[in-house]
């Protein structure tokens, strides 16, 4: 059966991606990160 994703699951798929933008040295990524974390309260 197909995994049926929620709205967060995708959302940390996004922020996965902005990681590994993130290592190219993107600062914009970066801050998105950092507010989606203080916001979101992900990756405590």
């Amino acid at each position: 059966e197909a995994e049926i994703l929620t709205v967060d699951a995708l959302a940390e798929l996004a922020i996965v991606e902005l990681l590994e933008i993130q290592d190219i040295g993107n600062d914009n990524a970066s801050a998105v990160i950092m507010a989606a974390r203080e916001n979101e309260g992900w990756f405590d």
